[in-house]
Parts: C-alpha cells; structure tokens; sequence
C-alpha cells in the first residue's frame, strides 16, 4: 500500500511541469520524434509485474505472449505498426532457464505475427518486464488523443468490460463452470492466449486516415472521454451497446446492468483502443471490423451540448466521475468501481 496523495494524473502533470516543457503532448499515448520532415520515430515503454507466488511454469509462453502484446499496444494505439521490441526482463519471474526460454518463445510469437524484431535488451534480478518498442511513420499518420470533433462517434475495437468480467468471475458466488456454455467457456479458456491485434485489418482502416483521435483503454473508457473533454471542450455521453454474453452473465450474478460493466478502471489492455470518427465516416470502418471478424464497441459520442463526460442511464445524463487512477490510491480496483459508478447511480 502506497501513500500517495494526488490522483496519477495529477503527479504526472506536476512532473511534466518541473520538466519545464508546456502542453499535453507528454499524454499522448507515445513519445514522438520527428527524424526528416517526412518521418518520424514513435516508441513507447511499459512494464509488467510476474509475481514468484503466482508464478506457474506452464503459463510462461502465455504470459510472453501478453508481455509483448502489452509493450507494443501504445505504438499501434499511434495507429503504427511495431517494428522493433527490446526487453528488460526480471529473471526472479521465471522458475528456471526452460521456463525462461518459453517465455521468449511467447514473445517471438508476438514478434512473427506483428513482423517486428525483437532486438534483445537486459536481465535483471528483479520480477518486472520492461520493455520499449517503436515504429516509423509519417507525422500526418499518428492517430493522437487531440482532434476530436462535435457529432462524432466513438468506438472501441473490443467488447468492452470483458475485461473486467473475467477478473470478477473467479471470485462470485452463484458462477458455476457447468452452467456455461461452450462459447462462454472458450472465452474464458482463450482470453489472454491470444491477445494480438489483427494488425492488417488496421492497417487498412489506419490508411483511411478517417480517425479523427484514439488512445489505448488500458485505463477504461472513462479516461477517453476526458482526454477529448480536456484537450476539446468538447463533451462526451457515453451510451455504449451490445455487451459480450459474458458481461451479461456477470452483470446478472452481480444484479446490476451490463453497461455498468463497461464503466470499469481497465482490464481490456491490449485488445482496446478507442476511435473518435465522424458519423459520415463510421459506416466504412465498422464494414472493415465485420469483415475481418474483429468485435467492436460503439461507445457515443462528441457533443457540444454538455460540459464534461456523461453516461446516459434512460432519459437522463449522469456524470462520470474521474477514477480510472486506481494505480497511486488506496482502494482497490472493484471499491473504486463500486463507489464511483454502482454507488453513484
């Protein structure tokens, strides 16, 4: 337990003062260096935590394949594709060289169907994985977390809230394996197995050049809203649609509504990222997820005709709390859910 007295935001706008360089484009989802006019250098750093005492040697190749994943999600959330990954990877993590090496199997996994390289870096007696990963693109390709517009719709390239279904599940009373079905089974079953994008579905939708802001939800759908707000003036009310069966079937075991599902602090990472497109342009993208299979999310949109981030309930708009900082507070993830959405309402 930390004793942290500011939200993480918050820290990092006083830090990003005492640096001396003004503005928000520190929040952007990663650090972009101009190389020639016509290029430039994006790359991103991340870490993960393998705790020793939840540590299974058969789970290694699983959990490479997630570190990976995680690494290089704020490139593609940059809408450019990763094209070199180095690690700095915490040998107290692994139990023995074997399961060390199945672990760097996991990550070239990544790697081969991203056609990234992964270029080596650092071991260290620690638990953590860190990492950085890059790409190159033009600079009028970077999709950033400014430029959203009024009438625009948001979307998420993932069933929102599964997430954070998969994290209560194991611990609700009433959940009985026997009761689901096959497809929600494989959904539990398959849900961090595989958690590559499909990078050349992006792509094509990255070409379009109709993504008018985005950002990675590693911290829920709350914090997109906020990022348009502050950075825009512009409101959001969020009114998102169709959950997963699987949020169905806990928002029931917990009696409360789905939606209040897809308000949680972040549990989606890497399969999310979220998209501010106009109206005109929603059509198109939304046929290229449905032809490549890929679930999506549409959230709600850009207005200016409320002064902040709203969900609607019914009839009526309820502002949105700013929680998503959950890593520098005292409560848990699930109180800080209860209090500022269930509790709210």
């Amino acid at each position: 337990m930390n004793d942290w007295k500011t939200g993480e935001k918050e820290f990092l706008q006083s830090l990003h003062k005492r640096l001396g360089s003004p503005g928000l484009d520190w929040r952007d989802d990663c650090i972009i260096k101009a190389i020639t006019p016509e290029l430039s250098l994006v790359y991103s750093l991340d870490s993960l935590n393998r705790s020793p005492s939840n540590n299974r040697a058969n789970d290694s190749r699983a959990f490479g394949k997630w570190s990976a994943s995680v690494i290089a999600n704020d490139v593609i959330a940059c809408g450019v594709a990763p094209e070199g990954l180095a690690l700095d990877i915490g040998l107290s993590a692994f139990h023995s060289e074997e399961d060390l090496s199945d672990f760097i199997d996991g990550v070239l996994d990544v790697c081969s169907c991203y056609h990234m390289n992964y270029e080596g870096g650092n071991l260290n007696r620690g638990s953590f994985i860190g990492g950085v990963c890059w790409g190159l693109s033009k600079p009028d390709a970077i999709i950033r977390r400014e430029g959203a517009q009024d009438g625009s719709i948001l979307l998420a390239t993932a069933p929102i809230g599964l997430g954070w279904a998969m994290e209560l599940l194991p611990k609700l009373k009433g959940a009985k394996r026997h009761t689901l079905d096959k497809e929600l089974i494989d959904t539990i079953e398959h849900f961090k197995t595989d958690p590559v994008i499909n990078l050349p579905a992006f792509q094509e939708i990255w070409s379009l050049k109709v993504i008018d802001c985005g950002m990675d939800l590693t911290d829920g759908i709350i914090e997109f809203g906020y990022e348009i707000f502050d950075r825009t003036g512009l409101g959001v009310v969020f009114s998102p649609n169709h959950p997963h069966k699987l949020v169905n079937y806990v928002s029931a075991l917990l009696q409360v509504s789905p939606d209040d599902m897809m308000f949680e602090p972040g549990y989606d990472t890497p399969y999310a990222h979220g998209w501010c497109i106009q109206k005109s342009n929603a059509g198109l993208v939304c046929g290229i997820l449905n032809r490549h299979g890929i679930p999506y999310t549409i959230l709600g949109e850009v207005t200016k005709d409320v002064p902040g981030v709203y969900r609607k309930k019914g009839n009526t708009l309820k502002c949105l709390p700013r929680y998503w900082d959950d890593k520098v507070k005292k409560e848990s993830s699930y109180e800080l859910w209860r209090k500022n959405i269930l509790d709210s309402v």
